[in-house]
């Protein structure tokens, strides 16, 4: 059996093993540190401006991981103050459970974590001259984002791009880039 988790990788396989599996663990994608990422901390330097509207968070670890990063640069409680001030979407239950675990609440969670319902949900209200943030997780969600810019739903100044990205495959990079997640 392959195991293609990262995270509690060594767990799952070790239940596999003593069921008598053989089990090779390779991971298909991997969490790096988002500490020395230049382009998160000047997203969340705007963010901490109150550049933001709203906050589309897509992901339950990518959401904490940006909070864990904002630590680390001595910026988790403004950040999270500024948050409280915008209105934030969750794409599901994990990312809702995750922005709730941060003293934070959602206006709006889509059931089904479909990144489409979450979409739909946003492409029908008014939203002109609103600062969208949306927290990727891994790729740049090309048909996402490119859907709520060609709605001219992004801010201009570049508030609508990556606020975080968490997991990452190895190389930094999906092959193709294509929306993991839809």
């Amino acid at each position: 059996m392959v195991v293609t988790a990262e995270r509690r990788r060594e767990e799952l396989a070790g239940l596999l093993e003593r069921r008598g599996a053989i089990v090779s663990v390779t991971p298909t994608i991997h969490t790096t540190s988002l500490a020395d990422d230049g382009e998160l901390r000047a997203a969340t330097e705007r963010c901490v401006a109150g550049e933001l509207d709203d906050l589309v968070v897509m992901t339950g670890i990518g959401f904490r991981g940006w909070l864990d990063a904002a630590a680390g640069w001595d910026l988790r409680e403004r950040l999270i103050a500024a948050l409280g001030s915008v209105r934030i979407l969750a794409r599901g239950p994990k990312a809702k459970g995750a922005i709730r675990g941060a003293g934070l609440h959602e206006t709006y969670a889509a059931s089904s974590e479909a990144s489409e319902e979450l979409l739909t949900h946003l492409l029908a209200e008014p939203l002109d001259d609103r600062r969208i943030g949306v927290q990727l997780h891994g790729d740049r969600m090309p048909t996402f984002t490119a859907r709520l810019a060609e709605a001219g739903r992004l801010d201009r100044r570049g508030a609508g791009v990556p606020v975080a990205s968490a997991d990452r495959p190895r190389g930094g990079r999906w092959p193709g880039g294509p929306d993991r997640r839809r």
